[in-house]
């Protein structure tokens, strides 16, 4: 019988050297292959998010007079600008009484509001507001930021090296706009739906066993993005690959899960206030148009000496976002981009056209109240932008260079959620 030892990390055969072969047979175990997989990615970078967060938003800087008290906690640094809307819809619902409409002063919003102002924000975030109050409300929007982190460790493994995965999964922890996925916002939202959807999606294709399952968990997924932004009906790309596929039953499951969080969203609207398309309405209160693409940050560029912080974050972005669907477009030589059944997910025709709509919406869209803001917030929905650097960069450098990326886009992060968090507009 042979007789195996552990020391350490390895197994060691002793019989072999009693023999006098001098030959140590040494394997590896399997708590090293789990170490160097990086299994805990995900949770220690969620960690590292909210630490930063938390002692960010305690820096002794002074809170502006636009800061708004709404639970008069700590959590309130978490609810600034929409947050605060979002806190009242909540509480009051799309037709908020006059008198609880003074929070909303301090963010220069006119009163009283235009009828259904409010109507541009989606009904999921003030959903979970009423659920759970806003203080939990802000708690639940982080467990869906871990949740976000490990989907997205899952789909970048799928492509990258243990480690490269892992640090995909830190810029997406600490991006520019990382304060927007711990604070009362319907970002988190959307990047965690659009990766479960990714992620059903390809696994209901993969695995014929459990494929019915995951295709439910996909459209229920897409109902979720499509109920929580205006832009979540963007997942409705995933279901290309079913498509492409010809599985047409799921195709048009899945397609109507999408458009009924939209249709869920109007409805109600039709029903309480006889206005199923008052959302387009309110955006016309709130000025947004569409203009060439980059014309918010040349705009803002002009005036760079004003305020830099901003536009600079938002054309790092920009830059990991046309860098990946760049790389996307280079790696279609090989074949794997166009192939149906290839398992690549973040190489894959549907992730490259999800990436291009949310860029060129991103670039085009212009509301003149928040010019930069609301382009850095977009272009950093766009998670599958956030492993762009590690496609196409040489191996040798890559490493150096990836860690410098994530250097300056926690930077970024970390001076933008000073601001935020103390009240100052970042538009």
């Amino acid at each position: 019988m042979v007789k195996m030892r552990r020391k350490g990390a390895f197994l060691i055969d002793h019989t072999a050297a009693k023999d006098g072969l001098l030959v140590t047979a040494v394997v590896n175990s399997d708590r090293r292959d789990r170490l160097q997989s990086y299994p805990w990615a995900p949770f220690v970078w969620f960690a590292v998010h909210l630490l930063l967060v938390a002692v960010l938003a305690r820096v002794p800087v002074p809170h502006t007079q636009y800061y708004t008290h709404l639970t008069h906690t700590f959590i309130d640094a978490f609810v600034q600008w929409d947050g605060v809307w979002y806190s009242l819809l909540g509480h009051f619902g799309y037709a908020i009484p006059l008198a609880d409409q003074a929070p909303l002063a301090l963010g220069g919003n006119p009163l009283p509001l235009a009828p259904l102002q409010g109507a541009a924000f989606f009904p999921l975030v003030p959903l979970v507001v009423h659920a759970f109050g806003t203080v939990l409300a802000v708690a639940v929007g982080n467990l869906v930021l871990l949740a976000a982190l490990v989907i997205a460790d899952r789909l970048f493994r799928n492509v990258l090296r243990p480690w490269e995965a892992s640090v995909a999964v830190g810029l997406c922890a600490l991006s520019p706009a990382m304060v927007f996925d711990s604070a009362l916002y319907s970002d988190v939202y959307v990047i965690f739906f659009s990766l479960l959807c990714l992620f059903a999606v390809s696994r209901a294709v993969a695995d014929a066993n459990v494929g019915p399952y995951y295709h439910l968990l996909a459209c229920a997924a897409a109902f979720g993005a499509g109920l929580s932004h205006e832009l979540g009906v963007l997942v409705i790309i995933f279901g290309l690959r079913y498509l492409r596929l010809r599985q047409w039953l799921r195709a048009i499951t899945y397609t109507v899960s999408t458009l009924a969080g939209w249709a869920s969203f109007s409805a109600y609207l039709g029903v309480r206030f006889h206005a199923p398309l008052a959302m387009f309405r309110a955006e016309r209160i709130w000025g947004h148009t569409w203009r060439i693409p980059g014309f918010s940050l040349f705009e803002q560029f002009l005036h760079l000496q004003q305020a830099p912080l901003l536009p600079l974050a938002a054309l790092f972005a920009t830059l990991l976002s046309v860098t990946y669907v760049l790389s996307v477009l280079w790696f279609a030589r090989t074949g794997d981009v166009w192939a149906p059944h290839s398992g690549l997910t973040l190489r894959s025709l549907e992730s490259g056209l999800f990436a291009f709509a949310w860029v060129l919406i991103g670039l085009t869209s212009y509301v003149p109240s928040t010019p930069i803001s609301g382009v850095l917030r977009l272009l950093c929905m766009c998670w599958p932008a956030l492993a762009g650097p590690l496609f196409w960069l040489p191996i040798a450098s890559r490493r150096t260079a990836v860690v410098g990326v994530l250097f300056v886009s926690a930077l970024f992060g970390c001076l933008l959620t000073v601001s935020f968090t103390h009240g100052y507009a970042v538009v």
